[in-house]
């Protein structure tokens, strides 16, 4: 992952790097009460910054300079430039930050990761060698030094630093993530196949995780599933696990991709509004980019403003009128106007434009749902789970549909394999206890009932449930 650069950009990395390696605790080398603080790093010009970024340095440069001698003024300086992909003045920033401040060995944590696309590749491992020394309580330090000890060509030595990963945050799909891929390295696919599920069952959306599955299958000669998982990861792209730093980075993110991604973050967080004015204002400086202008259209549907949406996604089209995901958002976009022939027709489009991408049947199947077709719902939630048979959206939609239907088993088999997938899903199990109790199943509901009661003892649902299984 290492690029080209100027020996003179080079050395200053490289005199950076040394800097921190040199103080891992205590007072910093060389450094005296009365000390001149190091120099804030600015950028050696600006003419080039996109406007947004240009503007948000020259302001943090500002603050910086009210206290040169904090760690923290150097330290967000080095947020900024991070956020905003300026990784020279990142790293240099960053080792100023720990120079002021060894024991912060978080601003050591950043140094490393700005240094990652400046150094060759067995630098950048020694520097997160350090790193994940210093910090083993850090589940982020141990993912980012297997992450570079997997892509220096040691896959077996990644594994324990991506173990302990996991073992730190289990919650968190990206250290299984990693042992998989190391693993797969390593040819023990099978081993490899086990943790990439329990990753895909911690995020289904973690495309990457689905890319690397596939392969997983694929080595075991498991096609059918190899397919299926490589068209789940399609533009899949490795993540790493967020740190304690992550809020001020979104928050700091100016260019246009740091925008994108903070807004998708805004949306996951539930905070529409937000994401909406990030999104507006990155449309300012790539009108015609086709993902950002269908992200917009997202978010104007989720605050309301569908007529915006509509007229967003017109503009996508007529820029790229191949694209699947912008007729599965026009199909989502006119069925909340009411025009349901059109959303059905954008929905017939996005299957025709992408046949394998269960997403497209999705829609399909939900517009179609809606205009009172369930049978034709039904069989393209069926397609939708031939296609990624481990989707949660493609399993709850054939669930539903088979319900409407009133096919018991197949809804019932929906919903098994969607606890097999997610055993925390709570309407999952609360239907199966439904299912259960409909069908003169008691042990079944009994079960059921039994983990809904670990996942949400309060739930006024669970109450009915087991008032209907209590009686006689």
């Amino acid at each position: 992952m290492s690029c080209p650069m100027p020996d003179a950009l080079r050395t200053l990395a490289l005199a950076a790097c040394s800097t921190i390696a040199a103080c891992g605790s205590g007072a910093a080398p060389g450094s005296s009460a009365g000390a001149e603080p190091p120099a804030l790093v600015e950028p050696l010009s600006t003419e080039h910054l996109d406007p947004r970024v240009r503007e948000l340095v020259e302001r943090e440069l500002a603050a910086a300079r009210e206290h040169p001698e904090e760690a923290r003024s150097h330290g967000t300086l080095g947020l900024v430039y991070e956020a905003n992909s300026m990784w020279e003045e990142a790293a240099r920033s960053y080792a100023n930050a720990a120079k002021l401040a060894p024991e912060e060995r978080v601003w050591r944590l950043h140094h490393a990761i700005a240094s990652r696309v400046l150094l060759p590749i067995d630098e950048v491992v020694a520097l997160f060698a350090e790193v994940a020394r210093a910090m083993p309580e850090s589940a982020p330090a141990q993912e980012h030094y297997g992450s570079v000890l997997l892509e220096a060509g040691r896959a077996a030595d990644a594994l324990a630093p991506f173990r302990t990963a996991t073992e730190l945050a289990p919650e968190k799909p990206e250290g299984f993530v990693g042992m998989g891929a190391a693993l797969l390295e390593t040819g023990e696919a099978r081993e490899a196949v086990r943790l990439l599920e329990h990753a895909t069952a911690l995020d289904p959306a973690y495309r990457h995780a689905h890319y690397l599955l596939g392969l997983a299958y694929r080595e075991l000669g498991q096609e059918d599933l190899a397919r299926l998982e490589l068209a789940l990861g399609v533009d899949g792209q490795k993540r790493h696990m967020s740190d304690v730093l992550a809020g001020e980075l979104n928050r700091f993110s100016a260019s246009v991709p740091a925008r994108v991604q903070r807004a998708a973050r805004l949306t996951e967080s539930g905070d529409y509004e937000r994401a909406v004015t990030v999104l507006e204002r990155s449309i300012e400086s790539a009108p015609r980019n086709v993902t950002l202008l269908n992200n917009l259209a997202a978010a104007y549907l989720n605050v309301g403003r569908k007529q915006e949406a509509l007229d967003v996604l017109k503009q996508a089209e007529e820029i790229d009128p191949a694209r699947s995901l912008t007729a599965i958002n026009l199909s989502a976009c006119y069925e909340a106007l009411g025009f349901t022939r059109r959303a059905v027709e954008y929905a017939d489009a996005a299957v025709a434009r992408a046949p394998d991408y269960a997403p497209a049947y999705i829609a399909r199947a939900r517009v179609l749902l809606n205009a009172k077709r369930p049978e034709e719902a039904h069989e393209a939630a069926r397609a939708a789970v031939q296609r990624a048979p481990r989707d949660l959206d493609s399993l709850r939609m054939l669930a539903w549909t088979a319900r409407e239907l009133g096919l018991q088993d197949e809804t019932r088999a929906a919903l098994a394999t969607i606890v097999l997938v997610a055993p925390d899903d709570l309407t999952a199990q609360l239907e199966l206890a439904e299912l259960a109790l409909e069908s003169g199943d008691r042990a079944a509901a009994r079960e059921a009932l039994r983990i809904v009661r670990r996942l949400a003892p309060g739930d006024p649902k669970l109450e009915e449930l087991q008032a209907r299984l209590d009686r006689p």
